[in-house]
């Protein structure tokens, strides 16, 4: 599924001005913050609905270590040792519907966490 969303944003990354410059960074950074707004909206709720006493809205530490560590993570697992080109050109061998299905989820996904944080 990470490989769909990285796929999605970087070939959205990749029309835009700013193709130049290191486009997989650029989409590991998209989806380390989308990830760290997943992370902070679902603990939100949970908080809500257990009464539990988690909150990361007193101190922004609590999001930047998020973040942090969504961005490593994401580094090692697609950007590290140029991984990203092994996905980028198995997407770009398939055919359009595949690539189309990795859009329209990333687009899902990124609704998806809008009303998660519609909620929170």
């Amino acid at each position: 599924m990470l490989k769909h969303f990285f796929y999605s944003v970087y070939s959205f990354v990749r029309i835009t001005p700013s193709r130049d410059e290191a486009p997989q960074h650029i989409a590991n950074i998209i989806l380390s913050i989308l990830f760290t707004f997943d992370t902070i909206f679902f603990i939100d709720i949970i908080n809500q609905n257990f009464n539990l006493n988690i909150s990361f809205h007193d101190s922004t530490l609590g999001n930047i270590v998020i973040y942090i560590f969504y961005l490593v993570i994401i580094h090692f697992l697609i950007n590290d040792k140029n991984k990203f080109q092994v996905i980028i050109n198995h997407f770009e061998g398939k055919s359009d519907k595949l690539k189309l299905f990795s859009h329209i989820l990333f687009l899902l996904w990124v609704l998806f966490t809008i009303f998660i944080g519609r909620l929170a």
